[in-house]
């Protein structure tokens, strides 16, 4: 079986309605955030992307690139009952 292309989706993004909201790890802060692929709006939480509250444009200056998260960091977080 092939990996899923969005392993930490949590939703669908309600901005642009082209792409899917992500948990990712930024690689300057090092940190997990929720980003659309299409539009690159960025969330803190899984909360404020699926209420769309707090949105901000993801600037890869400050965040730099962004990779998918391990399965720890998420549990950790306490966002897996956010993903889909």
């Amino acid at each position: 079986m092939v990996a899923p292309p969005w392993p930490w989706k949590v939703g669908w993004c309600s901005l642009c309605d082209q792409g899917w909201l992500q948990i990712r790890r930024t690689s300057i802060t090092n940190k997990l955030t929720v980003v659309c692929a299409e539009c690159e709006t960025q969330y803190d939480t899984p909360e404020d992307a699926l209420q769309v509250k707090n949105a901000g444009a993801y600037d890869v200056s400050v965040d730099g690139v962004t990779s998918d998260p391990e399965d720890q960091e998420v549990e950790l977080a306490g966002w897996v009952p956010f993903v889909k």
